[in-house]
């Protein structure tokens, strides 16, 4: 837990009577909760690209996954409900909620005491990685955490790309130790298999490297670009080898 929340660490700790469990005070750093820096930051353990948690000999299950296994096991019921914060400044009562997925923006944000202006963007997710959606009639779904609006002066204009600078900043602020500048030179050109070469697979999508790029280059996007070629061109591969064996 983030050294921020005091409270929460004292609760935790009260709760706990097992000497095997420990609970560890983190830096308030984002991202701090990204489950490769987490492992790496509890455990000094690095998991491997691309390789998975259980290969470091670790597990990770986040407050509402261990909730609902918790419910599962005693009533056998699937997972229908889901958790979520709904907050911005211009929401009435900003609120943590329970909710049957396939709910309306909408919904929530009645449920919240609605808005108090016009958004100028709503988010699911928070401000650094939160995905933009199209209207206030998308449904929230299992993966969905959070929905976050807000105002039009909060919500800043897409810019035009400059030239990059090669500052190396995106370089300094990744927390998976990667070369976003090589990265987003390589998916510009549509060189992929490089730009693979360069562990682009194992970028989280944090949004570091956008928020600290003077040249304001929209790294993220040139990145799931990227990923989203390499998986089809993977597919296309499995495909043709599955092809010759038949």
């Amino acid at each position: 837990i983030e050294g921020n929340k005091p409270e929460a660490i004292a609760k935790m700790k009260s709760a706990i009577d097992d000497p095997a469990i420990e609970v560890k005070t983190l830096p308030c750093r984002y991202p701090q909760g990204a489950e490769k820096v987490l492992i790496e930051t509890c455990t000094g353990r690095e998991v491997p690209f691309p390789g998975l948690p259980s290969d470091v000999g670790v597990i990770v299950m986040n407050v509402t996954s261990v909730a609902f296994v918790s419910k599962y096991l005693e009533t056998g019921m699937p997972l229908t409900t889901k958790r979520l914060t709904v907050d911005g400044d211009i929401v009435k009562e900003p609120k943590n909620v329970e909710v049957i997925i396939g709910t309306p923006i909408q919904e929530l944000l009645d449920f919240c005491g609605g808005l108090t202006a016009q958004p100028g963007k709503v988010l699911y997710g928070g401000p650094m990685m939160g995905i933009a959606q199209y209207n206030l009639d998308v449904t929230c779904i299992k993966g969905t955490n959070a929905v976050l609006c807000l105002t039009k002066k909060e919500a800043a204009p897409v810019v035009e790309e400059e030239v990059c600078l090669r500052c190396g900043r995106c370089v300094n602020v990744c927390p998976m130790h990667l070369t976003p500048v090589y990265m987003h030179l390589y998916a510009e050109k549509g060189m992929w298999k490089e730009a693979e070469a360069l562990n682009v697979m194992d970028c989280i999508e944090c949004g570091s490297c956008n928020y600290i790029c003077p040249a304001r280059l929209h790294l993220v996007q040139s990145f799931r670009v990227t990923k989203g070629e390499l998986r089809a061109l993977a597919a296309k591969e499995k495909a043709a080898k599955e092809a010759a064996k038949a």
